[in-house]
This record gives C-alpha cells, structure tokens and sequence, in this order.
C-alpha cells in the first residue's frame, strides 16, 4: 500500500510534495477501515477505491501541466483484467506491463505471490510498482526489501501453481492497474 505516495511522488509528477501524497493517501485508505493494513497488506477493492480517492482529489485540487509543453494532464487509471471471464495469457499481461515507461505517461501497480525462500513460510503476496520493462525485466519502484528488477524469466502469470526457486513470482493479473497520464489537448492558464 505503501507503493501509493511512491507511485505518485517519483512515479507520474515529480511536484507533488511527498508529506501532501501521504497525507491523501493514508486519508483515503482510511475510509475503507483497518489502518494496520497499510502497512500489513491489502486487498484489490482497498486499492481501487483508495487509487480512486486519491487521483480524484489530485485532479479536483491540482492543475497539472507538461513543463515543455505547457499541455495540462489529469490522472486515471484502469484495471484491465478485473472481472474478466477468462485469463488472459502471459504474453497479454507482459504487453499491458510494457506500457511503463518510467514515469513519462504510464506507471503501473501489480500485485504477485512470491517465493520466499523460507522453509516455515515459503510464500508471500506484495504490491509494488512497474516503472518501465527492459530486456533485463521489470524494473520496480519499492517501498520494501524487493528486487529492483525481476527478469522475465523469473515470473509466471495467473499460474495454478505455487511460486518456487526457478520461478519465485507469480503476477495476478486481475491485480493490475495502469495509472496514466490522460492530456486534456488545452495549455495551462497562468
């Protein structure tokens, strides 16, 4: 959950004040109950509705523009494979993830199993945060102790079975939203 005030600080605007993001989030999150798990672990409905709290109040409270351009810009997002009847293969999924771009206009939240290595506790779930994919893999943004990059090879999607030592992470894809830049074609007034 965490992921949030990250996404949005060093993710798609870079003039957002970190204490101001936070502050949103954490109120937002709120309004769906148990505070301990923003910091515990949370479910897709949590994070939809907080994601839609949150960009609804940066776009009501903020106007955003390119600095080059001048070009105003909202936030939205979408979550592509929620409720769909059938799942889409690995190749669909790494397409979607594809459209990270560091931040220039799309960012991307995923929620994964991974293996952990334990032997008393060999599986873990997470949220983390796509800023781009490069031949070396996914390259995340993390509040936590996660690779920085997960190689390809590493990771299966919507699989049956469990995350292991070959392949340690397993995306959800009914656990991913795209969070984008939507340009509104109008200069910024000033």
């Amino acid at each position: 959950m965490q992921e949030f005030h990250l996404l949005l600080i060093g993710g798609l605007e870079h003039s957002l004040q970190r204490k101001e993001v936070f502050t949103q989030v954490v109120a937002a999150f709120m309004q769906n109950g148990n505070f301990s798990k923003y910091f515990d672990g949370t479910k897709r409905g949590t994070i939809k509705n907080t994601l839609s709290r949150v960009i609804d109040y940066f776009n009501t409270e903020f106007e955003f523009f390119d600095d080059k351009t001048q070009e105003c810009f909202q936030f939205e997002f979408s979550i592509p494979y929620w409720l769909k009847e059938s799942s889409p293969s690995r190749k669909e999924v790494l397409e979607y993830l594809d459209l990270a771009d560091n931040g220039k206009e799309y960012i991307c939240i995923v929620g994964y199993d991974f293996y952990t290595g334990d032997p008393n506790e060999p599986l873990g779930g997470h949220w983390s945060v796509v800023r781009k994919t490069s031949e070396k893999g996914l390259h995340m943004l993390d509040s936590s102790e996660e690779k920085s990059i997960i190689p390809l090879s590493e990771l299966t999607v919507d699989s049956s079975r469990n995350p292991g030592p070959s392949k340690p992470y397993n995306f959800t894809s009914a656990d991913i939203f795209i969070i984008r830049k939507k340009w509104l074609g109008e200069l910024v007034t000033l």
